[in-house]
């Protein structure tokens, strides 16, 4: 188990800040003026080997098979100056407050406003399962979205999600998780500042989020991301609006190709219809009358991936494209 509860030394390496904690070495960095990545080197290492971004400022295994989509740009000044208790990194943006004893990081905006703090003794450390766990401290305020493809309502405040993806066929639409995509990524907007940051735990390890489903009166409310392995490698993107987290976001890991105008609307999809034992092209066809009459706009149907009714194989999906 390692636990960081205070800091030795606070160092600036080039436009790398280095924590050495009582445990282990925490490295800081401006990637951008909004986007500030905290990285928790449990295994020591540090190494760079990523398919997961599109932008970076350090040299990556992956470069080669990158080429063409990945982009190296100049990590953002930042200042580093300290006391007995604290250091201070100042950026063109965003602030980091390091306290030295008890440890923990807080970050501010240009505005003074803290829009991420750790809680203290349990901000990094790895459980005697050599799980990896960030705790952050979060207000009754605060909504959370995202997380990838879930079920359930849009606001995650106090749920617990998993990610671990599988063919999960047939869900529950409102309870099932985890469904299909790893996307360790989601958006805290506080209700009473309008402030939203983003967070992004840049790992393909199987992991789960608690968003203040877990109460303790031991600690202050706290969201808590566990991972089964891997770094700690937080990248915190500040907004203040959702629009702005998402584009930086994106900008970060890859933003979608424009799909035609067809493809904008609502596509009708379901195994059931494909896999009936006859006169499944007519059911479809009278499922699109159906939406006509209802005057639901539809641009196509999907006919889903599954295995065909009475022998094993799998057909692809179809996709037609309604006129």
């Amino acid at each position: 188990m390692k636990l960081c509860t205070s800091v030795n030394e606070v160092t600036q390496n080039n436009h790398s800040f280095r924590i050495m904690t009582n445990s282990i070495e925490i490295r800081i960095q401006f990637l951008t003026d909004t986007i500030l990545r905290i990285r928790a080197g449990f295994d020591g290492d540090f190494a760079e080997e990523s398919y997961s971004l599109v932008m970076t400022a350090w040299e990556d295994r992956m470069d080669e098979l990158m080429k063409g989509f990945r982009r190296r740009i100049e990590p953002a000044a930042a200042s580093l100056s300290q006391t007995e208790d604290q250091a201070i990194l100042k950026g063109a943006q965003l602030k980091v407050v390091v306290e030295k004893n008890p440890f923990r990081i807080c970050v501010y905006d240009q505005e003074g406003t803290c829009i991420h703090s750790d809680i203290v003794d349990l901000g990094y450390m790895e459980d005697s399962n050599h799980r990896r766990i960030h705790t952050s401290e979060i207000a009754p305020d605060d909504c959370f979205y995202g997380f990838g493809e879930k079920t359930g309502e849009w606001n995650k405040a106090q749920k617990f999600l998993t990610m671990s993806p599988k063919d999960a066929m047939g869900y529950n639409p409102k309870e099932t998780d985890s469904l299909y995509k790893h996307i360790p990524f989601y958006v805290k907007l506080n209700r009473g500042t309008k402030k939203a940051v983003g967070y992004f735990y840049h790992n393909t390890y199987e992991c789960d989020f608690d968003m203040g489903r877990e109460k303790s009166n031991y600690w202050k409310p706290h969201s808590r991301y566990r991972s089964d392995g891997g770094d700690i490698d937080l990248f915190l993107i500040a907004g203040p609006s959702i629009r702005e987290v998402v584009t930086r976001y994106t900008d970060l890991t890859g933003k979608s190709a424009m799909l035609p105008r067809y493809a904008l609307g609502y596509l009708g999809s379901s195994m059931y219809y494909p896999e009936l034992e006859s006169d499944c092209d007519d059911t479809i066809v009278e499922f699109v009358d159906t939406t006509i009459e209802e005057e639901i706009p539809v641009d196509g149907f999907q006919l889903s991936s599954g295995y065909v009714s009475g022998n094993s194989r799998r057909h692809q999906a179809l996709c037609l494209y309604l006129e």
